[in-house]
């Protein structure tokens, strides 16, 4: 960098859960804490605080987190509240959205992307109309207040997904 400040990407936590390098996991997963997958996950994360896809990690699916460290495969829509950072090693094949964006170089994104908080939330109400049975691909039930503001918007798929 340019001040000669070293960048502080590493996760504000400490690590709550592993999925170890020999685990294949399908489902979808929720947790207040953070994670870090170092096998591989076919479904949905849904976390408090960061996920860490190592280098030899995979994930097919959706995730939602605080922040997102990718350095391994994700086939899916990512979604992290404050920041993703992709490695060099990282490989992405499918949307994100995010207040803010690292991509080192030599990773791979191919998707859209959206920044700041206003595409957070849009990328979330889209991901919650995707499901059977009030949960959307992430498995989020809306809040009264949300499906209240979807009826009023005129959107009545967001509205009937809660």
């Amino acid at each position: 960098m340019a001040s000669g400040k070293k960048a502080d990407y590493a996760p504000r936590e400490n690590l709550s859960s592993i999925v170890g390098a020999d685990a294949h996991l399908e489902g979808a997963f929720t947790l207040e804490g953070s994670l870090r997958v170092d096998g591989v996950v076919r479904g949905t994360l849904n976390c408090g605080g960061t996920v860490t896809i190592g280098p030899n990690g995979s994930l097919e699916g959706d995730v939602e987190a605080d922040e997102v460290i990718l350095g391994g495969k994700v086939a899916g829509t990512v979604i992290a509240r404050r920041r993703v950072i992709l490695e060099p090693s990282a490989v992405l094949e499918g949307d994100l959205a995010t207040v803010s964006l690292v991509i080192g170089e030599g990773a791979r994104f191919n998707g859209a992307c959206g920044m700041g908080e206003g595409a957070v939330e849009e990328m979330r109400a889209r991901l919650r109309r995707g499901g059977d049975g009030g949960e959307g691909r992430l498995g989020f039930r809306l809040s009264a207040e949300e499906k209240a503001e979807a009826e009023a918007a005129g959107d009545s798929a967001t509205a009937q997904a809660g």
